[in-house]
């Protein structure tokens, strides 16, 4: 049997090397689904390749992760570990809600029932628009949040399981988050169909 003094240590000292390769198996899944017609409606094939440009903050969004992650390990207190964790999962996923949220309304071309009436980017309903269907990052983020936490006291693989989590728990709020996007177009912008 062998027995490792810097086991933890290690597993610290790994944290943001894990979350990059969480992150690039969460972009290449992310590129590999966009290939799924009406996954993201767009209009054009440029639409894609530039919604692929989103997979480069997955792994970036992972090693910060990681890095960040490193402070919330050897946190002795259990309960604030947990809520660390939480708060991890949170902002790193609302951040990529938010950039999410830019490049598809400000880059992609969409199809007509996925668009803005001219001259209401900037109104208030807008916003409504933009804002509003960012909660389902934010539950995204708790949701791995507490995956991690759940990982963080019960141990086991980290690549794998938020790995798994990850893609999973991303690319159904991304599609989720669609279908709130369309919803909230054809409720507040009734008029454009």
């Amino acid at each position: 049997m062998t027995t490792h003094k810097d086991t933890t240590e290690q597993q610290y000292h790994r944290a943001p090397l894990n979350g990059l390769i969480i992150g690039v198996i969460a972009g290449v899944c992310w590129v590999v689904v966009l290939r799924i017609p009406d996954v993201l409606p767009v209009s054009d094939g440029s639409g894609n390749v530039r919604l692929d440009l989103v997979a480069i903050a997955f792994p970036v969004l992972g090693w910060v992760s990681g890095l960040w992650g490193r402070k919330v390990l050897p946190c002795g207190n259990p309960a604030d570990r947990g809520r660390r964790a939480l708060a991890i999962g949170v902002v790193m996923s609302t951040l990529l809600g938010i950039l999410l949220t830019i490049v598809y309304h400000g880059f992609v071309p969409k199809p007509k029932y996925m668009k803005m009436p001219a001259g209401t980017a900037l109104s208030g309903r807008a916003f409504v628009v933009y804002l509003i269907p960012l909660a389902v990052f934010i539950l995204a983020g708790w949701v791995l949040g507490k995956t991690r936490e759940h990982i963080y006291t019960n141990g086991g693989s980290v690549i794998l399981r938020m790995g798994f989590m990850a893609v999973l728990v991303l690319m159904c709020s991304v599609i989720l988050w669609s279908q709130l996007v369309w919803l909230l177009i054809l409720l507040i912008f009734p008029w454009i169909l």
